[in-house]
């Protein structure tokens, strides 16, 4: 069966090279960083936890600074110029940006994203370089997107139901959590 499939979504070359990037990126940020949900499932196996309340642990961990893709979905897709602007002004976080471990690139886990963006997406890619130019207008800071900005593209690539961006986050990172898992166990 096909990731497509599996997330409902019409399956074509093009949707599933989406798919398998997306999910490689997924796992390698999980594996490679050590990011809330990533040690939060680390620290529950560590305990003796199961692998469903492992799990648990893991995805209680999102949302607010922590891969809030649906509100980067928003952000880039029905959030006007002059709304994000304010929230720069008033010292807001912008969902979908910016990354404690990677300040000066996008995190490299996400690179392949970034560039399937650029190549096949460019419409999209340019939605990014636009938020990013205008963080950078605005507060004079360099802030690049990250993957919450990339998991919610994805979901507007795939047509997926506003609100189930974290869909995508779990079916892609859950492999790499399954290997955390055992190697937390042991």
């Amino acid at each position: 069966m096909s990731w497509a499939k599996w997330l409902g979504v019409a399956s074509s070359d093009e949707v599933e090279e989406l798919l398998d990037t997306l999910s490689w990126c997924n796992q390698a940020a999980a594996t490679t960083n050590a990011n809330a949900s990533s040690v939060a499932l680390a620290n529950a196996a560590s305990c003796g936890a199961r692998f469903e309340h492992s799990v648990a642990a893991a995805l209680l961990t999102f949302g607010g600074k922590h891969g809030p893709a649906g509100e980067a979905r928003e952000l880039v897709y029905r959030t006007e110029r002059d709304e994000i602007v304010s929230r720069l002004e008033n010292e807001e976080i912008l969902p979908g940006w910016g990354n404690a471990f990677y300040k000066k690139s996008i995190d490299p886990a996400f690179v392949p994203m970034n560039h399937l963006l650029c190549e096949k997406y460019r419409s999209h890619s340019e939605k990014l370089d636009e938020i990013s130019e205008l963080i950078f207008k605005v507060t004079g800071h360099v802030l690049y997107p990250n993957a919450a900005a990339f998991n919610g593209i994805a979901a507007e690539l795939l047509g997926l139901v506003r609100g189930t961006e974290l869909l995508l986050v779990i079916v892609c990172r859950l492999p790499a959590w399954s290997k955390q898992y055992v190697g937390a166990q042991g």
